[in-house]
């Protein structure tokens, strides 16, 4: 897996941690380093890559419970963006890297609008207006369209707004959640998750199974692309669109890990990443007591609870 990775290349950008001690760091698939960016006991988590690849957006809650925060690549020059104690949530780049859209409450609903931050004056325009929540905004490459969640409909759905219309339209119409689109570097299709359940009653009674699927930009071909019995969520596109990177939770993992697989299909694998300094910075001890401390490592881990090793997710990938 390790040449594989390496050969696609590029840099991943994804959020680690456990509880709220949640920082962001960049993987380099060419030289597996490895670079802590973000530090502090409170959540730094759910970054972007701006489309040149030189910053990052993020949401962060160091000083109200939900900002956006804008950094340089290298993890310095953090900037907080908002300011008001609203919530602000999931923001992605503009194609041209001059705006940022995002799920808020800016005007004090209790309901998430879209809203785009346009950076050269700091103004904002509201996109969306539903008694509903709008959520999971990203924007598509060639900046016409923005495709987001929402419930509007009775459920989550995937929706697509066309920016100079202002026209939405209904991509997903299932039982269940369809959430969290990212559109392919080639805007032909939009990848997303789905929570597919037969039923309320099979939602309410058992535990969501989250698989990333993959449709058409026009919602068309809808397809799954996992079927672990569990968590695949997070999903993000590979540079050049060929694969999918997505945090996922199996048997035996300790809580989510990254995955990699392409784009028509095929066993995902594990991204190759040593995972030591990740757990360092959330202080993981592993240890036992009496004839337990004879144990080893690999053994005793398998007494603890999987959110004692922290969680990969909201992976994004650039070149």
């Amino acid at each position: 897996m390790r040449p594989f990775v390496a050969e696609l290349g590029g840099r991943i950008l994804f959020n680690s941690g456990e509880g709220k001690d949640t920082d962001l760091w960049c993987l380099d698939l060419g030289t597996q380093e490895l670079r802590q960016l973000t530090f502090g006991s409170w959540r730094n988590w759910k970054g972007r890559w701006s489309p040149d690849g030189k910053q990052i957006v993020y949401v962060s809650d160091k000083l109200a419970p939900s900002d956006l925060w804008v950094m340089n690549a290298s993890g310095d020059n953090a900037t907080r963006l908002t300011k008001d104690g609203r919530w602000y949530d999931r923001p992605a780049w503009s194609p041209d890297g001059r705006r940022i859209v995002c799920g808020s409450n800016r005007e004090g609903t209790e309901d998430n609008e879209i809203w785009i931050l346009t950076l050269a004056d700091g103004s904002w325009t509201r996109l969306t207006e539903s008694p509903a929540s709008d959520f999971y905004p990203h924007w598509s490459p060639d900046g016409t369209r923005i495709a987001f969640s929402s419930s509007r409909g009775g459920s989550d759905d995937v929706w697509v707004l066309d920016l100079q219309s202002r026209q939405t339209t209904r991509l997903t119409d299932t039982p269940g959640r369809d959430f969290s689109p990212a559109w392919s570097p080639d805007g032909t299709r939009i990848a997303f998750v789905a929570d597919r359940a037969d039923s309320w009653r099979d939602r309410l009674h058992g535990d969501p199974d989250l698989d990333v699927w993959l449709m058409n930009a026009d919602g068309s071909a809808q397809h799954r692309m996992t079927t672990n019995q569990g968590t695949d969520r997070c999903v993000a596109w590979s540079p050049d669109g060929t694969h999918l990177v997505y945090s996922s939770a199996r048997p035996g993992d300790c809580g989510e890990r990254l995955r990699v697989m392409r784009d028509d299909g095929g066993a995902p694998a594990a991204l190759p990443l040593d995972r030591r300094p990740l757990e360092r910075e959330i202080g993981v001890r592993v240890s036992g007591i009496g004839l337990f401390r004879f144990l080893p490592e690999s053994v005793l881990r398998k007494f603890y609870p999987d959110s004692h090793f922290g969680t990969e997710t909201y992976p994004d990938w650039t070149r």
